[in-house]
C-alpha cells in the first residue's frame, strides 16, 4: 500500500503511513525530488529530508541543472554534507553515521569564512591522523574535492562562455568541461591560438602555473605576439623578481585543500604529455626564476624562427623580453647574444637573399669568419660598401660575445685576403 500511494503521488498519506508503521520516508522524498525542478526550494523541501548518504551524493554529482544558480545551490548543499564536522563523525564506529547524510554545518558557502569558522576547522583538523583515516573519511575528502572542483569549473565555464541574461546555459557542455583534464584543455586552447580562453584559465586555476611556459610555447609560432603580449612573463623592475599571475580568489582555500590535508591525497600527475611529446627542453616549475624566464624567451625565439622562418617575430619577442624588465645581466649576456645572432641572420636573409638551408640553429654554429665568407662571395662592385659595413658589424658583434675576436678576424682577413 505504501509504494502504491507513492506511485499515485499521494505523498501526504504515504508519509502518514510511513510514520505509523515506521517505514522509510526516503522513498517519498526521493520521488518528490526526482519529479521536481531541482532548484533551491526543492533542495530545502525534498533533498534535505533524504537521509541516505549514497543517494544524496549520487544526485549532487549526477544532476547538471539548466541554470547556474540551481547548480550552485546543489553543490553548496553537497559542501554542507561533506564538511569537517561530518568528517569527525565518520570517524566513529556508529554505522548509522556512515550511511546517513548529515548536513549539519550552518556555514553559508556564498560568503567568505569567518575567523571563527577557520579556527573551528583548524581545531578539529588537529585531532586527525590523516595517514590513518577510515575508508569513509577518505571518501568524504575525495567527494568534497570533487564538489569544489565542480564549483570552480562552473565559474570558469561561465567566463569562457558568456551569455546574455536571457541566453540558454550550455549545461551539457559544462557537464563535459567539469571533468576534463585542465592542462590538456589549456594546451588545446593555446594550439588553436585562443588567447582569451587561455588567459581565463590562467586567471581561474593556479594549478596551471607550473605549466605556464609550456602552455605559452603551445601557441602557434606564427601567431602575432601582440595577441598574447599580456600573457608573457614579466619581471618586477624594482625587485627583479618574476611577477606572478593574478588569480581570482575562490573557494580553493577550503580546508581539504590545506597543505596539512593535501599532502596525504596526491592527485595524479597532469601535464606530462607537454614535456614528453612537445617540449622536452622544458620542465614544470612551481615557481619561475628570472633565469627560467630569460631562457624561455630565447627558447621561444629560436622555435619561432625555426618553424616559421620569420626572423622579425623572433627579434620582436627578444625586444619584448628586454622591455619586460629582465635584469641587465641577462640582457647583456644570453639575450644580447641571441639578438645579435638574429640581427645578423636577418641581414643575410633579407639583404643578401640567402634563403636556402639557413636557420638560427645552423647560423649559430658558423664561425664569424664563415659568416664573412658568405658575404665576400656575394660582393659585387655595387655592393662593396654595404658588404664591408655588414662585415664590420659582424666583427663588432663577435667582439661583444668574445672580447678580442675582432682583431683576430681582421688580422686573418688582412693576411689571407689582402683587405
Amino acid at each position: 500500500m505504501y509504494l502504491r500511494l507513492i506511485d499515485v503521488n499521494d505523498f501526504q498519506t504515504a508519509l502518514a503511513v510511513a510514520d505509523q508503521f515506521d517505514l522509510d520516508p526516503d522513498l517519498v522524498f526521493k520521488k518528490r525530488w526526482e519529479s521536481s525542478d531541482h532548484g533551491s526550494k526543492a533542495i530545502d523541501d525534498f533533498l534535505c529530508r533524504i537521509k541516505c548518504r549514497k543517494y544524496t551524493l549520487s544526485q549532487i554529482f549526477a544532476k547538471v541543472l539548466p541554470n547556474p544558480a540551481s547548480i550552485i545551490s546543489l553543490l553548496q548543499y553537497g559542501l554542507r554534507g561533506t564538511d569537517i564536522d561530518v568528517l569527525e563523525k565518520l570517524g566513529t564506529d556508529n554505522l548509522a553515521d556512515c550511511l546517513t547524510w548529515i548536513p549539519e554545518t550552518n556555514i553559508d558557502y556564498t560568503e567568505d569564512d569567518s575567523v571563527e569558522d577557520i579556527d573551528h576547522r583548524r581545531k578539529i583538523l588537529s585531532k586527525f591522523n590523516f595517514s590513518d583515516l577510515k575508508t569513509e573519511q577518505i571518501s568524504l575528502i575525495k567527494e568534497r574535492t570533487t564538489i569544489l572542483r565542480y564549483l570552480a569549473r562552473l565559474k570558469t565555464f561561465e567566463d569562457l562562455n558568456p551569455r546574455s541574461p536571457d541566453g540558454p546555459f550550455l549545461s551539457e557542455q559544462y557537464r563535459r568541461f567539469r571533468d576534463v583534464d585542465l592542462v590538456e584543455y589549456a594546451a588545446l586552447c593555446a594550439r588553436k591560438g585562443d588567447v582569451r580562453s587561455l588567459e581565463i584559465l590562467f586567471r581561474h586555476h593556479n594549478e596551471l602555473d607550473r605549466h605556464r611556459l609550456a602552455l605559452l610555447s603551445s601557441f602557434p609560432e606564427s601567431l602575432a605576439i601582440e595577441k598574447y603580449l599580456n600573457l608573457l612573463p614579466k619581471i618586477h623592475p624594482l625587485t627583479s623578481i618574476p611577477i606572478p599571475i593574478e588569480h581570482i580568489e575562490r573557494i580553493s582555500d577550503d580546508w581539504c585543500n590545506w597543505q596539512s590535508v593535501k599532502r596525504y591525497f596526491k592527485n595524479p600527475e597532469s601535464g606530462c604529455f607537454l614535456y614528453e611529446k612537445y617540449f622536452p627542453e622544458l620542465e614544470p616549475k612551481e615557481n619561475l626564476s628570472t633565469e627560467d624566464i630569460a631562457d624561455w624567451y630565447c627558447f621561444r625565439a629560436e622555435k619561432i624562427e625555426a618553424r616559421t622562418g620569420i626572423i622579425e617575430l623572433s627579434l620582436q619577442l627578444l625586444n619584448i623580453a628586454a622591455e619586460n624588465s629582465l635584469p641587465r645581466c641577462f640582457l647583456d649576456n644570453k639575450l644580447a647574444s641571441y639578438k645579435l645572432d638574429f640581427k645578423d641572420l636577418a641581414e643575410l636573409v633579407y639583404v643578401w637573399e640567402i634563403h636556402h638551408d639557413v636557420s638560427l640553429a645552423s647560423f649559430k654554429t658558423l664561425s664569424a669568419r664563415a659568416k664573412i665568407n658568405i658575404i665576400l662571395n656575394r660582393l659585387n662592385d655595387h655592393e662593396t660598401d654595404k658588404g664591408l659595413d655588414l662585415i664590420q658589424g659582424l666583427m663588432k658583434d663577435e667582439d661583444k660575445k668574445e672580447p678580442g675576436s675582432r682583431m683576430v678576424i681582421m688580422k686573418e682577413l688582412i693576411e689571407e685576403d689582402g683587405l
